[in-house]
């Protein structure tokens, strides 16, 4: 019993010593990942780039689909010609083979401005794709090199989701939140101009 009794003081110990260990290696940040996100001067710059890829190819199809217009057109005032009572059959024929001509010109140009659309969406999509894990793959390592500098075991998303959308984080204090001092340190090297409103890439 004596023995039992005198052991309890260095159990004591240890509990306390180990509830502090887990204690200090469960430290936790947090972040909102969508607002350093959207508001990192590369991704406005990433944004900027996109839509100018955009409009270019989109001019792009505006020229193509005025040419197809005017084929078009073309094609109906020959449709309408070969249809002409008074034409000799050797005219129904030269007029016929022009016709065959134009309604293929029109196919093939179709078929280019469908391909055309669907390799424009492809490009911007892998380009947006490319963009945002490029930019959250920069703010994740910053994170994770500021975890490890202050020795923070965890950071959590505050901006997470279920897959039933509802917050992954029910609370939070705020008390030791990253957001806004990781978006300072990221947009410190931002070029003149660029931290401007534009329409956010979802990082999700």
């Amino acid at each position: 019993m004596k023995n039992r009794i005198a052991r309890l003081p260095l159990l004591l110990l240890a509990l306390l010593i180990v509830a502090s260990s887990a204690q200090a290696q469960t430290s936790i940040a947090t972040i909102d990942l969508k607002k350093v996100f959207n508001g990192y001067w590369k991704r406005m710059q990433a944004d900027t780039i996109l839509q100018t890829k955009g409009k270019a190819l989109d001019a792009q199809l505006q020229t193509m689909t005025a040419e197809y217009r005017g084929l078009a057109d073309g094609l109906k005032k020959l449709d309408e010609a070969l249809k002409e009572p008074l034409i000799s059959a050797v005219e129904k024929e030269k007029r016929t083979k022009t016709l065959q001509g134009q309604a293929l010109k029109v196919k093939e140009l179709e078929a280019t401005i469908n391909d055309f659309q669907r390799a424009a969406r492809t490009q911007l999509d892998e380009l947006r794709h490319q963009s945002r894990e490029n930019i959250l793959k920069e703010i994740q390592d910053f994170v994770r090199k500021k975890a490890k500098d202050k020795k923070v075991s965890l950071v959590l998303d505050t901006a997470s989701e279920t897959i039933n959308q509802t917050p992954v984080i029910l609370y939070n204090d705020d008390s030791n939140d990253w957001t806004q001092e990781i978006l300072t340190s990221l947009n410190i090297t931002a070029p003149p101009g660029v931290l401007k409103d534009s329409k956010p890439l979802d990082p999700k």
